[in-house]
């Protein structure tokens, strides 16, 4: 009987720690798509987007810099007014809000929550590790962007990590030694 639980045991331990790895790499996956979904995004509309961690609630949000008017889709981004009697572009500077980040419409800029045994555990930036708080990881028109790394762990120590380039269309998650 012994014998028996032992080898069980030898055999399932094992494969709960591939479990949560798994589990782990998911997320990153997760994260990472909608950080890709936000470059091009930011690329095709010619919008500025983010994706905001919230390091302290463990979830995280895509945004787009638009107005209230924009995100409601009475007007297009970036319009460029013209004359019907002499097309000429109107280059008056534009009336009314000032573009804020605000979620992106239907599904995209709900808040997705990391799963519970999943954490952000830092984001490192140029200017050194960031740990708590709010982070915006900003794409600009072209889809550039500032290079970090997104470092997500498990309650079991392991980790993975999400980089971001400057240019690259994919963001690389790879498995991290904590």
């Amino acid at each position: 009987m012994v014998a028996i639980f032992a080898l069980m045991t030898a055999l399932v331990v094992p494969r709960i720690g591939m479990f949560r790895i798994r589990a782990l790499r998911e997320q990153g996956a997760a994260l990472a798509a909608d950080l890709e979904l936000a470059r091009t995004r930011a690329q095709i509309l010619g919008v500025p987007h983010r994706v905001l961690l919230d390091l302290d609630g463990r979830a995280w949000r895509m945004d787009w810099l638009v107005t209230e008017a924009e995100a409601r889709g009475e007007v297009a981004p970036d319009t460029v007014a013209t004359s019907s009697s002499d097309e000429r572009l109107d280059l008056t500077p534009p009336r009314g809000e000032t573009p804020e980040y605000r979620p992106v419409p239907l599904s995209f800029g709900h808040v997705t929550a990391f799963a519970s045994d999943v954490a952000t555990a830092r984001v490192e930036t140029s200017a050194g590790p960031l740990t708590r708080g709010a982070v915006p990881i900003a794409f600009e028109r072209d889809g550039s962007a500032e290079p970090l790394i997104v470092v997500l762990a498990d309650d079991a120590g392991h980790a993975v990590e999400l980089e971001i380039e400057a240019l690259e269309e994919e963001v690389q998650v790879r498995d991290r030694a904590q």
